[in-house]
């Protein structure tokens, strides 16, 4: 059998670029065009959460903690999902969503800035979609 490096790609590379790539795109954040370009000096971004779940709990405590972001709207499917992190963001009941279309509802809020997509990955596409318009 000839050499297992085919054109200086290792199976051992190619896996470590695809599962380092696959990572990194497992959480999505989309910005307003405002915000990519800078904000006020200073300035918190309004984030929204859709998908309350442990991993977006957990990136928004991260996104919290840098002093740089707020959490101000929370989507999901199961509005039982919603009360521990409500509670821990301070977000108020009516700026809660929940339901398949939840998250059409913390995109039509004119103060969030950005969103973060930590439902399960087959939900992402839609949401991605509908975030860029």
């Amino acid at each position: 059998m000839k050499d297992a490096n085919v054109k200086g790609v290792s199976r051992r590379k190619f896996l470590k670029k695809t599962s380092t790539a696959a990572a990194a795109i497992s959480t999505i954040s989309l910005l307003r065009p405002q915000h990519v370009f800078g904000s006020r000096a200073n300035s918190k971004i309004n984030v929204g959460i859709i998908g309350t779940g442990g991993r977006g709990v957990r990136d928004g405590q991260n996104l919290v903690k840098t002093d740089k972001a707020q959490i101000v709207a929370l989507a999901d499917y199961f509005d039982f999902q919603m009360k521990k992190p409500a509670n821990l963001f301070g977000i108020e009941h009516p700026r809660c969503f929940s339901g398949l279309d939840a998250y059409k509802e913390v995109l039509a809020l004119k103060d969030v800035d950005a969103v973060l997509l930590t439902t399960p990955p087959y939900f992402r596409p839609m949401h991605f979609e509908d975030s860029v318009k």
